[in-house]
């Protein structure tokens, strides 16, 4: 994919409402090529809308959503995903029936008007599915089915199917909830080194502030579907409105690992 000095992602003045209540208001920010930038806040403060009207499962009341320079407004997920948008979900969604190698042979498939073909599957031998599984930690995994598989190593089979289709940006929503510390430092520092390889940009959500101060260059937060701040993370940790709505009164300890529970799904 052809990648140029237009953001990954450019949202102008974007709104949501669900029977009333707006759940996103007046939403605007961008994510340069390349950036790995974080998207926090309390409970309820619009982040999960945010990423479905980023990805095309949602359609903003108005507001406009860009991609590379496009606008890609309401346009929906397989759209976004030719567009060069991937995501991965805090639940992980992957083919539980499959090795680790089929699951990624089937995301290197083209999505085509025709039927799949067995003779245009990616086999456990094809060197793309063995760089995706290097990238990732996998290659001593590639023969075990997912479904047997720890919590962590499922993560990384579901990283390893978002970066196949080589995006210029990657939406990773809630990606270390349920993991042990060791184990979300790792799924990171996988995730971040992956798209500075690809010079692809990361915009993720995420409730632990020690991942979110030691992996994110840039934090916007976001309170009641507004955003009411952003900024390099040393900026985001002493901004007194972040500290009052979601970091708490006291300043944040610079390795600090607070965690709350996940936002809850919008409608």
């Amino acid at each position: 994919m052809s990648l140029d000095a237009k953001p990954a992602l450019a949202l102008q003045d974007v709104s949501k409402s669900f029977a009333g209540f707006r759940a996103v208001e007046d939403v605007s920010f961008s994510v340069a090529q390349g950036a790995i930038v974080a998207l926090i806040g309390p409970n309820g403060a619009g982040k999960t809308t945010t990423f479905n009207l980023i990805n095309g499962q949602l359609r903003p009341d108005r507001g406009r959503v860009m991609v590379g320079g496009d606008d890609m407004t309401g346009r929906g997920p397989k759209a976004l995903w030719h567009h060069g948008v991937a995501r991965t979900f805090q639940i992980t969604a992957t083919f539980s029936s499959m090795t680790v190698a089929e699951n990624i042979a089937v995301a290197l498939l083209p999505v085509a008007a025709s039927p799949w073909s067995a003779r245009r599957m990616p086999t456990r031998d094809d060197k793309r599915v063995h760089s995706l599984a290097r990238d990732v930690g996998l290659t001593n995994l590639m023969d075990r089915v997912a479904g047997t598989l720890a919590y962590g190593d499922l993560k990384r089979v579901e990283l390893a199917i978002a970066l196949a289709s080589e995006p210029r940006l990657l939406l990773m929503d809630e990606p270390t909830a349920g993991m042990a510390a060791a184990e979300r430092e790792a799924l990171m520092a996988l995730a971040v080194g992956a798209a500075r390889e690809r010079k692809a940009a990361i915009l993720f959500t995420e409730h632990d502030m020690g991942v979110v101060f030691r992996h994110a260059e840039r934090v916007i937060v976001m309170s009641a579907g507004r955003v009411i701040a952003e900024g390099a993370p040393d900026h985001i940790r002493e901004h007194p409105a972040v500290r009052e709505v979601y970091l708490g009164r006291t300043k944040a300890p610079r390795n600090a690992s607070h965690q709350t529970g996940t936002e809850p799904r919008q409608p």
